[in-house]
């Protein structure tokens, strides 16, 4: 995350919350929001 803010491409931190929870549970996530394809 910190190498997104230093390009000027920061995640909402509800975004990386949200991320994070998905990948513990082991789920799959639909979204239009761009964001989430940053996070792996």
């Amino acid at each position: 995350m910190v190498k997104l803010r230093e390009v000027g491409k920061p995640v909402p931190a509800i975004d990386v919350l949200i991320a994070a929870i998905c990948i513990r549970r082991d789920l799959k996530l639909l979204t239009k929001d761009k964001h989430f394809l940053y996070i792996k």
